[in-house]
């Protein structure tokens, strides 16, 4: 998912700077749009991602974009192959990106967790350490461990919500900054 984060940025990038090659009403629009592009990313953030959803804003944003270059190649075929290779970059991190988010842990994998958590937890009193002060130690290091292990699957499952480890939209935000 970071991956295809960073990847979608890096060939958004790209692609502005490669407008700079276009003529100048083309390179005004790829770099209009690729703002837009990227102020809706950051205003709706991860919930369309996060249900598998696309939205229609950036979804016309992108079709905008494809029919841009396609009017390239009209007026200098040479520099169209290699926008539309940009845009297609674009586009394969894009659906990378909302594959990976809206996908999650089978549910059977879940609840194997969850119970082996519960199991970890309950049963762990019941192992005997002559030390009785050893015993506690080890008992709640143990569920504590299980514990932990369990928060972190959990929250790794859902990367796009609010979480110790959540991915946010600040990458298009640097981007958007920048090209600003």
């Amino acid at each position: 998912m970071v991956d295809s984060i960073k990847g979608e940025n890096s060939a958004l990038y790209e692609l502005w700077l490669w407008s700079g090659r276009l003529p100048d009403g083309a390179q005004l629009r790829i770099r209009t749009l690729i703002k837009e592009y990227l102020a809706t990313i950051i205003k709706e953030g991860w919930q369309k991602t996060e249900e598998g959803e696309i939205s229609n804003e950036l979804d016309a944003n992108i079709r905008e974009m494809h029919n841009v270059v396609a009017d390239i190649n009209q007026e200098q075929p040479l520099l169209s192959s290699i926008s539309f290779s940009l845009l297609n970059n674009i586009m394969n991190y894009r659906e990378k990106r909302i594959r990976f988010g809206s996908s999650s842990m089978p549910k059977i994998l879940l609840y194997t967790l969850r119970l082996a958590t519960f199991l970890m937890v309950i049963l762990c009193p019941l192992i005997a350490v002559k030390d009785i002060g050893l015993d506690y130690v080890f008992s709640i290091s143990i569920s504590f461990l299980s514990y932990i292990i369990y928060v972190v699957v959990s929250d790794m499952n859902h990367p796009l919500r609010p979480g110790g480890w959540h991915l946010t939209t600040s990458d298009y935000k640097k981007l958007l900054n920048k090209l600003n």
